[in-house]
């Protein structure tokens, strides 16, 4: 057990940092929930999710390359960032250009007029703003400024917005929109100027830019897939379910998340670590870092999740009335969360190991199960069907990083 105990340690002040982090996201949930009606909160939780997708995409792999090259030498900070603002930064304005061009055809095409094309308009610029948040949020991960990166990347946004709607500033889709492009901007900002003022006492150390491809092509992939995992079911039910039940979809996914969000304070230390233990032959000490990470988050999963299978309507009532009986989602969506949270930091070791493109193949195959299979029950069975193949997927993007960590690193996490 003495091993553990540093990780856990380091793990309880990421945890921390994380609840607060976890906190703001419920805060703003949850008032938007109560304060918005379910008939204006759906467009914004829809075009959020495509959001998050189109700048997962922009992002062109660099984040998780990010915590990979700095964690492992601090000393390529300056020349690692400024080559990812680069790359990202255009790609980031390229996808916004294209989103406001093509905002009718998002709203009557694909949502049915569900969301209006000046809300699609109106989120366009926040796919670059949200881009260099990322970048530099991932930047303080590798650097191990756990408290600044969860702070941009999960508080500023989330805190801010939900006191706008506490304190009845914005009541429709639009404004909150409005309102999330502006404070996204604001947060890019002051993001993209504290990481550069932190990376200033170091030398500027090279990374070619073959090495720095090379991590990031495989992982662009991966983090463009895995919101497409995570959001896709956000997306199906905009297309086919009522406006109502999208609102209760969005609401449970986003509760649902709250599962896994101590293993991703686990994340935030052992990132890394995994780089610097795998890059000195460390194996030994990478397997029991790796261990005792999942322990960690699996202990303090466990009550999470049973409150959440066993008193998913009481929960869903602390966000109105009208979300009561969108229990059975939350249900779905705890399950497949907890699923992923047992195979541990699978996606980071096969990162940090330098197996990205394993990591790539299973966010692949994840991905397209996804699409397919949350398409096929959304037709089928409606909602509940686009909770369960959302659920499905999450859980599958796991479970096969799970066996590639066991072919590549020859251990089991879980064993």
């Amino acid at each position: 057990m003495k091993e553990h105990i540093p990780l856990f340690l380091h793990s309880i002040s990421a945890l921390l940092v994380r609840v607060v982090g976890a906190s703001a996201a419920f805060f703003a949930t949850t008032i938007i929930a109560r304060e918005v009606s379910p008939e204006e909160a759906a467009p914004y939780f829809t075009i959020y999710s495509v959001l998050m997708i189109c700048a997962a995409f922009s992002s062109c792999g660099l984040d998780n390359s990010l915590v990979r090259f700095i964690g492992r030498d601090k000393d390529v900070s300056v020349d690692v960032f400024d080559k990812s603002l680069f790359l990202s930064g255009f790609l980031s304005l390229l996808v916004a250009s294209l989103v406001y061009l093509a905002s009718e055809f998002i709203s009557y095409e694909l949502f049915a007029g569900k969301v209006p094309a000046e809300v699609v308009r109106m989120i366009s610029p926040s796919i670059f703003f949200q881009t260099l948040i990322s970048l530099s949020a991932f930047a303080f991960q590798g650097l191990g400024r756990y408290v600044l990166s969860v702070f941009f990347i999960n508080i500023f946004i989330n805190f801010i917005l939900g006191l706008f709607v506490y304190f009845g500033l914005l009541k429709d889709s639009f404004e909150l929109v409005l309102a999330y492009t502006l404070i996204s901007g604001v947060c890019a900002l002051f993001s993209v100027c504290a990481i550069i003022y932190a990376v200033l006492g170091y030398s500027r150390a090279r990374v070619a830019w073959p090495a720095l491809l090379s991590s990031c092509i495989p992982l662009w992939i991966v983090m463009a897939m895995s919101q497409v995992v995570n959001w896709s079911g956000q997306i199906f039910a905009g297309i086919y379910s009522p406006v109502v039940e999208v609102a209760q979809i969005a609401v449970a996914q986003r509760t649902a998340s709250l599962i896994g969000f101590t293993l991703m304070a686990v994340n935030l230390v052992v990132a890394p670590k995994f780089s610097a233990l795998f890059s000195g032959g460390d194996h030994l000490g990478l397997q029991k870092l790796a261990k005792s990470a999942i322990l960690f988050g699996l202990v303090t999963a466990l009550p999470i999740t049973f409150m959440m299978i066993f008193y998913s309507g009481e929960i869903m009532l602390l966000y109105g009335d009208a979300y009561q009986s969108g229990g059975i989602y939350l249900t779905v969506f705890a399950v497949g969360h907890f699923v992923a949270a047992c195979t541990g930091p699978v996606g980071y070791l096969l990162i940090m190991s330098g197996n990205e493109s394993d990591l790539r193949n299973a966010t692949i195959f994840a991905g397209l199960v996804a699409i397919m299979l949350t398409w096929f029950l959304a037709v089928k069975f409606g909602s509940i069907g686009v909770a369960l193949g959302a659920a499905f997927a999450i859980a599958v993007q796991n479970i096969i990083s799970l066996y590639y960590v066991k072919v590549r690193l020859g251990f089991n996490v879980v064993g």
